[in-house]
């Protein structure tokens, strides 16, 4: 079978939500498939070097922020792929919301063969219009499967569309094993992500650690990762005078060194889906300080496993952060728990093969 796998996402190729796919693409390989990718343009390079072992065919869609110019110049697509035949289509959402961009819907519209969509993420306050309801859940009634990383994202979509969502499933995103290890006595606490203010709520997070009783309890925060907002992101941080409590490091390839140096993974994500870090974090028994978005307290019960800051505000991020802190006597009993629920998450939900099992109907 050939096989199409079509990536949404606009934002970087390192992003947590394109690895699903991407595991996908290797197992179909494995299993004799012929695959083509389709990805934007800005991503090219980089899926070229993540394949490079491959001989793979990867075409590319441009950039866009609308379509009026586009239609004028005669360079609007009605296909993700250019010249291919192939018999299924795997694609790839960063968010439910992608769907609601007319060039999608068309793209996915015009496919001839059946297709499976995975979503990532969601968030409670997006609203489609009514046009658009119609239109995406037509998108949605059509697939042979409607992946989704966690419950919580189900039950926001069949809200916003006002549907049952009937072809809906769970899929587990590809978590690299680690081997547990003791919580550092640090202070040390990580953020790990794209340098995305709107969306990772780092702004949140710096203006919380400028709150006084910060001052004396010698917290360190270091922020790993890259992104459009590294300049307001500094600026910020000068702005609130803790440059002495947070530092910048950059993208770090070795993760068991992040680990090394940290007890504690902070998120504060205005939304999210399942979050890789987190589980991540998680399954080499650090603790997380996380806001309620996506299906974070599928896997974290407040106290017990985890700190959950109930809205992704400065106050509750502060009051979680306050109770992490004064929590530091149960901070490995917490670590231990955490390990253990994101284990049972992992092992009871289906993974990337569950994609080609529908496709080829095994």
């Amino acid at each position: 079978m050939k096989i199409g796998y079509v990536t949404l996402n606009q934002g970087s190729y390192k992003g947590g939500s394109e690895k699903l796919w991407r595991k996908s693409v290797f197992q179909a390989l494995e299993k004799g498939h012929d695959v083509i990718i389709s990805v934007y343009d800005n991503s090219l390079q980089g899926t070229k070097d993540i394949f490079k072992e491959l001989d793979l065919s990867i075409e590319t869609r441009r950039n866009f922020n609308g379509l009026t110019l586009w239609k004028r110049l005669g360079l609007y697509s009605k296909s993700f792929f250019k010249k291919t035949q192939i018999e299924a289509v795997v694609i790839s959402c960063g968010g439910l919301a992608e769907l609601e961009l007319k060039i999608n819907q068309t793209r996915i519209n015009n496919l001839a063969v059946p297709y499976v969509i995975l979503i990532h993420s969601n968030t409670d306050n997006w609203v489609f219009s009514i046009k658009n309801q119609i239109r995406i859940t037509s998108i949605l009634e059509n697939a042979e499967k409607v992946f989704f990383v966690s419950k919580r994202l189900i039950r926001q979509s069949e809200s916003q569309l006002n549907i049952n969502i009937t072809n809906a499933s769970i899929i587990k995103n590809p978590i690299e094993q680690a081997s547990t290890s003791p919580t550092p006595k640090t202070k040390e606490i990580a953020f790990i992500g794209t340098l995305d203010i709107a969306v990772k709520g780092l702004g949140v997070l710096i203006e919380s650690l400028s709150n006084t009783i910060w001052d004396d309890r010698g917290v360190i925060l270091n922020i790993y990762g890259e992104g459009k907002d590294e300049k307001e992101i500094r600026t910020l941080i000068r702005t609130f005078r803790i440059e002495n409590r947070v530092k910048i490091h950059g993208w770090v390839g070795n993760i068991d060194e992040v680990w090394d140096k940290n007890s504690t993974l902070v998120s504060t994500s205005f939304n999210e889906g399942m979050p890789m870090v987190i589980q991540e974090a998680m399954i080499r028994g650090r603790l997380v300080v996380a806001t309620d978005v996506g299906g974070t307290t599928e896997i974290i019960k407040d106290g017990i496993s985890g700190y959950i800051a109930k809205y992704p505000t400065v106050k509750a991020v502060n009051e979680a952060l306050d109770r992490w802190w004064d929590d530091r006597g149960n901070w490995s009993r917490v670590a231990k728990e955490g390990t253990k629920a994101v284990n049972e998450f992992l092992n009871s939900t289906p993974g990337s093969e569950a994609i080609l099992k529908v496709l080829s109907h095994d």
